[in-house]
């Protein structure tokens, strides 16, 4: 499933960065900062990754999964640092709904 996220993110950057001036594509590398001074996105581009995530995941997957919500937002270290972090929240999220 991690090799799956991986894909499904990556194809959501590739998506958005269609869509970008070269000078503001984003890099698919794990440490790629989503957020920070160093992140080529600014907040409304962060918006529009994790929408193009969503629908990736339920186009693929079939699962709707709502990736800013409260508890995203409420977590002492953001898991939309990079995107490994952000991979990493997005298999946790599919692991918590497949247990329950």
């Amino acid at each position: 499933m991690e090799e799956k996220v991986k894909t499904l993110v990556l194809d959501a950057i590739t998506d958005l960065n269609a869509e970008l001036p070269e000078n503001q594509h984003i890099s698919a590398e794990n440490e790629t900062p989503l957020i920070g001074r160093s992140a080529s996105l600014d907040s409304l581009g962060l918006v529009r990754l994790i929408v193009a995530v969503e629908e990736q995941i339920q186009d693929n997957l079939g699962v709707r999964l709502t990736l800013a919500d409260e508890r995203a937002m409420s977590q002492s270290s953001s898991p939309f640092r990079t995107l490994q972090t952000l991979q990493a929240y997005i298999l946790q999220l599919l692991s918590e709904r497949n247990d329950g």
